[in-house]
Formats: structure tokens, C-alpha cells, sequence
């Protein structure tokens, strides 16, 4: 049987829903060592159907099984570990972890879901992000995505995304499943000797050498690099020596290395407490490019 995709179960939950049936839908939430099918693989069963696969063999029946007691007795959630061995019909070794959940009849998400991809294949789109190495630009459009800006500096003109495409910003992978993880932002990268550098993974080596301070990152221009990355923390005793130990031992790239150190009592944060970025990059600028000036 083919690979179960996005557009299919949810399809298949929307159409079970509509004959006022609930469902179970059986997902392998993580593998390890050898699985027939990647996490992510999903079927959907009911009393007397079944749609999709996790592989087959007695591990699929007895999920089959499992999700058939769990509509008789409405439970709303279960999980279960299978050792893949002889045992199971499986010789491929490894184990998955299954998750079981009811779908009831009208559930919500799936009413949501099955109207974002009725909005048509077109309705996200992914394009190279150029020299990040980690995905794709995300970019969306349909009939529940925003219709424009609205700016202060040209009030009263709706500003429309080019052909309804809405720039989200984020940088995306999507695994076999047709599931998108947010990897970073793009406005989040620095240019450094040609390599793009993810800052948030700057600030999470800071983070993890330094878990007591507060430290964000920004960055001003360089005419010999493109970019500097400037570190700006609370450790009073912040080193550019310890933070390049640090990375060596952790195998980073040297690249992710700051070119300056700040120290200050504290840094501009936002009402949820992460560093305010726009304000630190202002900050860190007025201090580096007005001094120079």
C-alpha cells in the first residue's frame, strides 16, 4: 500500500466525520533502529475500515486491535511500544512507539485542516533559502491568510503580497509526510566570509555556556567579512577565549564565534521576556557605527 499523505487522512477523517462515525487515528510517533514505515506514518480505522498503513505485519493488526477496543470503549488517547522482532512478523529489528487518538465526529482541526488544502496545492510554497543549508523560505497563501499590510508610514493602503504569496519569514524543512518544522527565521542569519550563520544558534551556545546570564546577538556591517556578529550579555565575566573553547568542544562551526564581546547589567527584553532582537541590534549599532562616526 502507498505511503498515507496529509491530504489523504485528513480527507479521510473529514469524510468518516461527515457519516457522524468517529475514528482512531494511529500514528508512529518515533522509531528506533529499523521500522517499515518513518515516524510520522499514520492510518486511520474505524469499526469496519481501515485507510492507510503503518507497515503491515502483526504490529499493524494489533493496532488495529487496539484502536478498534479503544472506540468501544471511547477511550481518547493510548500509546503502546512494539519490540519489531520475530515475535511480531517483523525481522527488520528496532522498535516503534504508537500513539493512538479518537477522532470524534465534527471534530474542529480536522474541519480546519480539510479547508487550508481545499484552498489548493498551491496554498504553501517553499523556495530555496540561498546559502542557509537548513530548508526553504516558507511562503503561504489562500482564503484564510491575511489580505495585506496595513503601515504607518502609507496609511490607509492595503498592501497586497505579491500574486497573495505572504512571506512568513520562517525557514522550513518538510519531512516525507508533508509535516513543516520551523527551523529558524530568516532575518535571524548573519553573512559572515560568505557563510550564512544562524545568530539563534549563537545565542543558544551562549545559553548553554553562560545558563545564568542573559545574552542575545546582533550584528553591523564589516567591510572585510559582509557581517561582525556582536554578543551582548549580562556574564560579567564573558570571554571571547571561553566562548571559543566552548565551541571547539562542541564541535561548532568557528564561524559562530562573535567578533566582539558587550557586557551590560541588563538587555532590552520583550513583555515575554526574550531579548528584544530590533532593539539590541539598535543598540548594538548606535554603540559601533556612531562611535565610529
Amino acid at each position: 500500500m502507498e505511503d498515507f499523505n496529509v491530504s489523504q487522512w485528513v480527507q479521510a477523517l473529514h469524510r468518516i466525520g461527515a457519516q457522524g462515525l468517529t475514528a482512531v487515528m494511529v500514528t508512529i510517533a518515533s522509531g528506533k533502529g529499523s521500522t517499515p514505515r518513518e515516524a510520522g506514518a499514520k492510518m486511520v480505522v474505524t469499526l469496519d475500515a481501515l485507510h492507510g498503513t503503518i507497515g503491515g505485519g502483526d504490529v499493524e493488526f494489533q493496532a488495529i486491535e487496539i484502536a478498534r477496543e479503544m472506540l468501544r470503549e471511547t477511550d481518547a488517547r493510548r500509546s503502546k511500544r512494539f519490540p519489531l522482532g520475530a515475535s511480531f512478523g517483523q525481522y527488520c529489528g528496532g522498535a516503534a512507539n504508537l500513539a493512538f487518538e479518537l477522532v470524534p465526529a465534527g471534530a474542529e482541526w480536522v474541519g480546519l485542516l480539510c479547508g487550508w488544502l481545499e484552498a489548493g496545492p498551491t496554498c504553501v510554497m517553499v523556495t530555496p533559502a540561498q546559502d542557509v543549508g537548513i530548508g526553504g523560505r516558507l511562503f503561504v497563501r489562500g482564503p484564510n491568510v491575511m489580505l495585506g499590510y496595513l503601515r504607518v508610514e502609507n496609511p490607509g493602503v492595503l498592501e497586497r503580497p505579491d500574486e497573495g504569496w505572504h512571506d512568513t519569514g520562517d525557514i522550513v524543512s518538510i519531512d516525507a509526510g508533508g509535516f513543516i518544522t520551523i527551523k529558524a527565521r530568516a532575518k535571524r542569519f548573519a553573512k559572515v566570509g560568505g557563510e550564512m550563520i544562524s545568530l539563534a544558534g549563537v545565542e543558544m551556545l551562549a545559553a548553554e555556556l553562560w545558563p545564568e546570564a542573559v545574552s542575545g546577538v546582533a550584528t553591523i556591517p564589516d567591510l572585510r567579512k559582509g557581517e561582525r556578529i556582536v554578543l551582548v550579555t549580562t556574564r560579567k565575566d564573558a570571554s571571547r577565549s571561553e566562548f571559543i573553547a566552548f565551541v571547539r568542544q562542541k564541535g561548532a562551526s568557528e564561524m559562530m564565534i562573535p567578533g566582539e564581546f558587550v557586557v551590560l547589567d541588563k538587555l532590552p527584553l520583550l513583555g515575554a521576556g526574550k531579548v528584544d532582537s530590533m532593539a539590541l541590534t539598535k543598540l548594538v549599532r548606535e554603540r559601533y557605527l556612531e562611535g565610529a562616526a
